[in-house]
């Protein structure tokens, strides 16, 4: 039985040996491998060292280029905004000239057309006036002709009258004469008629008293028979001349009575056509009176002034005439002078229309003054000069054209500057006065409860924008978007229901179900009466990486170094530090615990290498940064927004506690040490869980066979310093540790 003993002792012991030797060997291979992984480790590092200083150096020559492309981005954004609003002020200007000339043009485009209407557009109304001034040029000259030809009819008629007239005058007097003539041969014969009566009843007596004596007898019977048949044959010749007298004087009467019924005839047909043209002289009088009335107005609307020196009539600009005319005050002692506005054009030519009475020349029963008044009107009408108002419209209107012409050239050139600063200013982030259309830059406010995210601004706050699933805003920093709807709303607390308690998701503020709902109308606990706006904005260039690459970071790197002595403990199989070093920067940012961030409390250069004793201690009140909202002295867009949260209570380690239980490891110890203070936070950040991992690996590069139960090991050989580093795309570990070789 002892003998079995002892074999299966020896056997044992055998074994033992066996497996101390198997051991042995493991333990000298684990050690090779151990002395291969450091030579690496330290290549590693070095070639990372190098690596990153390299990119310190790009990091600080771009930070520059951005500073210099930013000042420069900022001179030319000024220039340009003086040179927008320059050209807007012109532009303003050119409109206004361009609204005045156009009124300009309608105003004689109504005196030229009343019953026309005015086009809109000004090539147009250029075209029909100048289309009206050809027919109003050619319609004057018509008009003059007929004017001319008016005057000479009329000269002709009235010279057809007087000749007319004056035939009648020696007709009517031959008529007259005629009658007279006729009237003293009638009174000759009635008197010769009235002598041969006489005659007769005297030889009727003498005869009678013939007959008396023959019947007494007397003697001389037949001379005196003889003398009474003389006498009787007198008296038969004197009654048939008496006869013949009266039917000539009868013929007579009649021939004066058929003249006089030719005479009243040729008066009437006379009186009738006089008056009718003196009806046409006197309307074409007012006819010429009224066209020259309408061109004297055409000039004033034109911007010309009529004035007359030494009888001739000149045009002025109106520019050009005084507005006012100044009068002394002789009776005044103080020798004041008063001044009063003169009378304009307009004003002037209806002040000359009140005595209108030249136009009534052929009413005039008088012949001087139809003569006067005649001349008058003809003075009157040869006042204005023709040839001179037609240089003058026509030079006009080549002004009006070439003036049209350069303003669209000018306007083609200033759509297209407008055009291009449009399209310059169409990638260009606002910054005010936000509508559609524009793009803007919306970062995460500080507001720790709602977390809304609102438009980078420069005096124009509460521009919130409308978070929607598209977005893709956890874990971003910020967003460059479209803005397509801008809805204004004020805050009325009279109208806000109890709701129930905000939260907001990973920066989140709205198209998430803990997001606060839009429909309030205060969903960001604004002052009463504050008006705010609520923004629809479309990512303009979706795609974009919601979280930075390696050596990408748009935030400043944090420095975090740790120190620590790297010695044997007792390590779990399952805490291999390859594992952890060979997680991928995605797989380690998508665990659970990334979505957090680490809390800071300053940024320190990561080329300085601060020593334990120099570490700042921080308590539980210290401030902290997030991502979401990072520390305010930070560069990038991160600078706009500050977190005030409090620090949480379980605090990873201040300056030089070990961040494990230093009954486990009692030799290693490990700070965390920033600029102004040192990382903490009850959250597992990704820095974090990156110092664990050396953690871990110190405690994993002791000997597998270490153990508390064993023998002491050897005396430890002079230990070896060693440096090294973990960048990530927001933190830079530096850790510092020391292996004691057995």
């Amino acid at each position: 039985m002892k003998d079995e003993i002892m074999d299966n002792m020896k056997a044992q012991q055998n074994e033992f040996a066996n497996e101390r030797r198997s051991l042995e060997q493991e333990v000298q291979s684990y050690k090779t491998r151990i002395e291969e992984a450091e030579d690496e480790l330290d290549r590693l590092i070095g070639s990372r060292d190098n690596e990153r200083s390299g990119v310190d150096t790009k990091i600080q020559d771009l930070l520059t280029e951005i500073e210099s492309a930013h000042k420069e981005a900022a001179s030319q954004r000024k220039e340009a905004d003086e040179r927008i609003a320059q050209l807007q002020a012109d532009l303003a200007k050119r409109k206004e000239t361009e609204a005045q000339h156009l009124e300009s043009l309608s105003t004689a485009f109504n005196h030229l057309s009343p019953d026309g209407t005015a086009p809109d557009d000004q090539s147009a109304l250029v075209a029909q006036l100048e289309d009206l001034a050809s027919r109003s040029f050619n319609y004057q000259r018509e008009l003059q002709q007929a004017i001319v030809m008016a005057q000479t009819e009329n000269e002709n008629a009235r010279e057809r009258a007087h000749e007319q007239e004056a035939i009648l005058k020696s007709k009517l007097a031959l008529e007259k004469e005629a009658v007279f003539s006729l009237r003293e041969q009638l009174d000759m014969e009635k008197a010769k008629s009235a002598s041969i009566a006489t005659e007769l009843d005297e030889e009727r007596g003498h005869l009678h008293e013939l007959r008396t004596k023959f019947a007494e007898g007397e003697t001389g019977s037949e001379a005196l028979r003889t003398r009474v048949e003389e006498e009787e044959a007198k008296v038969g010749r004197l009654q048939v001349e008496l006869a013949e007298s009266k039917s000539h004087a009868n013929s007579l009467d009649v021939e004066l009575m058929q003249l006089q019924k030719k005479v009243l005839k040729y008066e009437e047909f006379d009186s009738s056509r006089t008056l009718e043209r003196q009806n046409r002289a006197k309307e074409l009088s007012k006819r010429l009176y009224a066209q020259q009335d309408r061109l004297v107005g055409l000039v004033e609307s034109l911007g010309f002034v009529i004035t007359f020196e030494d009888g001739q009539m000149t045009l002025q600009r109106a520019s050009k005439v005084g507005n006012s005319t100044t009068l002394s005050d002789t009776t005044g002692l103080l020798g004041r002078s008063v001044t009063t506005p003169s009378p304009t054009p307009l004003k002037q030519h209806a002040s000359n229309a009140l005595n209108l009475s030249f136009l009534h020349w052929p009413d005039s029963t008088d012949l001087e003054e139809e003569d006067r008044r005649y001349h008058e009107l003809i003075d009157t009408l040869n006042r204005f000069d023709l040839d001179s108002f037609s240089e003058a419209v026509a030079k006009r209107m080549r002004d009006m054209e070439h003036t049209a012409r350069k303003y669209q050239r000018e306007m083609r050139g200033y759509r297209e500057k407008a055009h291009l600063f449009k399209a310059e200013g169409h990638d260009k982030i606002a910054y005010r006065s936000f509508k559609e259309g524009d793009l803007a830059l919306f970062l995460p406010t500080r507001n720790q409860a709602t977390r809304p995210w609102a438009a980078f601004n420069v005096g124009a706050p509460h521009y919130f924008l409308r978070e929607q699933d598209s977005h893709r805003l956890h874990g971003r920093e910020w967003l460059v978007a479209r803005i397509s709807k801008v809805e204004e709303r004020v805050v009325d607390l009279s109208k806000t229901l109890d709701s129930n308690a905000r939260a907001s998701i990973d920066g989140r503020s709205i198209a998430s179900n803990s997001a606060v709902s839009f429909e309030d109308d205060n969903p960001f606990e604004l002052s009463d009466g504050l008006r705010w706006y609520l923004l629809d904005a479309a990512e303009e260039k979706p795609g974009a990486p919601g979280t930075p690459g390696l050596g990408k970071t748009t935030v400043a790197s944090a420095r975090v170094t740790g120190q620590g002595q790297m010695e044997p403990t007792k390590k779990k199989s399952s805490n291999d530090p390859a594992k952890t070093l060979n997680k991928s920067l995605d797989s380690r940012r998508s665990s659970g615990t990334s979505k957090k961030s680490a809390p800071l409390t300053g940024i320190r250069n990561s080329t300085e290498i601060l020593p334990q004793a120099d570490a700042v201690e921080s308590g539980s009140s210290s401030n902290t940064a997030t991502r979401g909202g990072s520390p305010a002295a930070g560069p990038g867009p991160s600078h706009l927004r500050e977190s005030e949260a409090t620090a949480d209570a379980d605090v990873a380690g201040e300056e030089g506690r070990p961040l494990h239980d230093s009954a486990h490891s009692p030799h290693k110890q490990l700070a965390f040490m920033s600029g102004s203070g040192v990382m903490r936070g009850g959250n597992a950040s990704p820095s974090k869980s990156r110092v664990g991992s050396v953690g871990e690996l110190a405690r994993a590069a002791s000997p597998a066979g270490s153990s508390p139960s064993k023998k002491a090991p050897p005396a430890a050989t002079p230990s070896r310093e060693r440096k090294g580093s973990f960048w990530d795309g927001l933190f830079q570990v530096d850790v510092m540790y020391q292996k004691s070789r057995k």
